[in-house]
Parts: structure tokens; sequence; C-alpha cells
């Protein structure tokens, strides 16, 4: 089986040819191989360790970082992940990143800004908008 067949078998490849991927994880990592494989996007949430991992943005369609913005809440840690503190994956730039203290009525705080089941708000976020999560077709 082919690096393609493989990572299409795993994570599915859709009708369209593109691989949609969603990262949560502890570390980033290349994921191989990919020459001739059409990447969709990718919804980087939270990551652990996001300073030691990079992406290339040319790679694919669309990448979002989401978590709490590090240099906004410098002089509020309470507010920040505790369990991973934030900082950009190399390969990302500001226009790359979504933060929660943008969306209105989002808890934030030592465990609130980490855990997955806090960050419904990125499917609210209105189309167009910095961070818009687009539906699969």
């Amino acid at each position: 089986m082919s690096v393609k067949e493989n990572i299409g078998a795993k994570f599915g490849v859709y009708k369209s040819g593109d691989l949609f991927l969603t990262r949560r994880s502890r570390r980033l990592r290349r994921t191989g191989d990919l020459k001739g494989l059409t990447l969709g996007r990718f919804y980087i949430i939270a990551p652990e360790n996001a300073c030691s991992g990079e992406v290339n943005v040319n790679e694919w369609k669309e990448v979002w970082q989401y978590g709490s913005d590090e240099v906004e809440l410098k002089d509020k840690p309470w507010l920040q992940d505790g369990v991973a503190p934030q900082c950009p994956i190399r390969g990302l730039t500001e226009t790359n990143r979504a933060y929660i203290e943008d969306q209105i009525n989002v808890s934030q705080g030592f465990l609130e800004s980490h855990l997955i089941k806090y960050y419904g708000w990125i499917f609210k976020i209105p189309t167009k908008a910095k961070g818009y999560v687009t539906p699969r077709k």
C-alpha cells in the first residue's frame, strides 16, 4: 500500500480528493511523503509544544491554530492555557491564528483554555472571519 493509500485509509480521502486532518496531540509531526496528494484544511487546537512544531502552509488550502493569546494575556496567566502554554507554530503567522479572547462568552482559564470541550466556539465563527471552520460538503 502506498503512503497516499495508507493515509487515505487512515484519515479518509473525500470525493474531491482532499485530505482533511484535525490534529490534537502532544507534538506536530510531518505527515511524510505526500507528493501528489491535495491537502485540505488543518485545524490545530490548543497544541502542546507548539513552538517545536512546524507547518508548511503552502501544502494546505487552509491552516488555523486555535488557543489562548500568550502575548495579550501575558499579565493574566490565570486566563491562559495552563496545560500547554500557547506559542506560535513555526511557519504560521498571526493571520493563521484565532484566539479564545477574540470570541464572546467563552470560558477561559488554566484548564478551560486547553480542554477540547471548551472549543465549540470555533464552529460559531462567522463566515470570512479569522478562524472560520469551513464545513465539509
